[in-house]
């Protein structure tokens, strides 16, 4: 094998600026980041004249100059022949016979070589990596027939490769459809056995009841509204014996939030924490809030411990826990339960996509008090609860276990098919 050459990118690539005649909206390309592609981008009104387009041509390389550096560059596919970009996305013709396109994309993606390229970019405001200076980056370049070879070999082992990325794929969603099974199993009482020595949820009800009488009496909490009795219709199973259908009221105060005075907000800890939605809550439905912003002026507030969901825009249906008593502001609720916390947490997890299909909004759902308070619950025996919290926790563990097995199953991958593009460059 003959040594390779170092060459230039401005030996290989020669930019094309055909203007576009009749510049045509429907006829954008866009570049994904992290190596995702080239594509039509999503049509969207213009003002005419405003803006100068290019023609590019099918099997040019082309690069965003913002975000090369964040893989946004790939050679245009076919069906994108004769559509059109800015001069923000500059396309290349190249010289196949020197360079095949895949080669130069294989080289841009060898260990990343391509978030590298930032140092080039320049611009005071927003950076740009701009073509003559991508035209001295220089890469390996061995012939044309070593070019097809090493890419012969090396998309079998992609074949390959891409197979086992489908498995680890399926994998993960096997596991969260065991999640949701597991969880179905425990709020349909089959999860674990049942003990006719509990107390049944009937008489647990009655304590409730009783309770809430009290607090209102003290003045402590206000009387709601009866609720409607449970109609045979909304019944989805049959309980086991000594289980119960209640209203997500029967069972737990319901707060919707309120946000506070804009200019009450602060970030130096003075008042109490607020929790606006999502941006306070932990990485998954199980964890608990952070604390990022503060007001000195509280409206609703929430209890640490207490179930929070998102009730508003586009992560409606989300939950957390509260990690601290804390202020919610409109775009939250919380729910303050009588019964084994944990069990409502994993019953509202279970029953998010019902709720979200009750929400309303035409563009974001949002969710009512009356729908949360009247969300239908499946109520067993306290000791039962507790019974089916400690088992759901245990196969919960497991299935953690599992995602973590692949995903360093997933790694091992990626660094197998870096291990392969590393041999494949080694000149023999």
């Amino acid at each position: 094998m003959t040594k390779w050459d170092s060459v230039s990118l401005g030996e290989l690539l020669v930019e094309s600026n055909i203007p576009s005649e009749n510049p045509d909206p429907n006829k954008r390309i866009t570049v994904r980041l992290n190596v995702e592609g080239v594509e039509k981008r999503p049509f969207r009104k213009e003002t005419k004249g405003a803006t100068k387009y290019y023609v590019r041509k099918a099997g040019q390389f082309i690069y965003g100059k913002q975000n090369l550096h964040k893989g946004a560059f790939g050679i245009i596919p076919e069906e994108l022949d004769s559509y059109e970009s800015t001069a923000d996305l500059p396309a290349f013709d190249i010289n196949k016979s020197r360079v095949l396109p895949e080669w130069l994309m294989l080289v841009l993606i060898k260990d990343k070589f391509y978030e590298k390229l930032e140092c080039i970019a320049s611009g005071s405001a927003t950076k740009r990596i701009h073509p003559e200076k991508l035209f001295k980056v220089k890469i390996p370049l061995p012939s044309i027939e070593e070019q097809r070879n090493i890419l012969t070999e090396y998309n079998k082992l992609k074949n390959c490769n891409n197979k086992i990325n489908n498995i680890i794929d399926d994998s993960k969603k096997l596991v969260s459809r065991l999640r949701q099974s597991i969880l179905q199993e425990a709020v349909q009482g089959k999860l674990v056995p049942q003990d006719p020595n509990d107390e049944p949820a009937s008489i647990l009800l009655e304590k409730i009841k009783k309770e809430k009488e009290r607090l209102i009496k003290e003045g402590k909490i206000k009387k709601e509204k009866p609720l409607p009795p449970i109609k045979d219709d909304e019944i989805p199973y049959e309980l086991p014996k000594g289980w119960e259908w209640v209203r997500l009221e029967n069972i737990s105060e319901v707060i919707m939030g309120q946000s506070p005075p804009g200019d009450t907000y602060n970030d130096k800890g003075e008042g109490v924490p607020l929790i606006n939605g999502p941006i306070e809550f932990g990485s998954d439905d199980f964890s608990k809030t952070v604390k990022i912003k503060y007001t000195t002026k509280p409206t609703k507030m929430c209890n640490e411990g207490d179930l929070l969901i998102c009730v508003r825009g586009s992560t409606t249906g989300r939950t957390n826990i509260a990690g601290f008593d804390a202020c919610i502001g409109r775009g939250v609720a919380a729910i303050k339960t009588k019964i084994e916390k944990k069990y409502l947490h994993y019953f509202i997890v279970f029953y998010k996509d019902i709720i979200l299909n009750t929400s309303r909004g035409s563009t974001f759902p949002n969710i009512t008090i009356g729908q949360l308070s009247n969300i239908i619950v499946p109520l067993p025996p306290l000791n039962e609860q507790k019974r089916i919290v400690e088992k759901v926790d245990q196969l919960m563990a497991l299935c953690d276990e599992l995602e973590k097995n692949i995903e360093q199953c997933k790694k091992d991958s990626e660094l197998l098919m870096q291990s392969v593009l590393q041999e494949a460059f080694k000149e023999k």
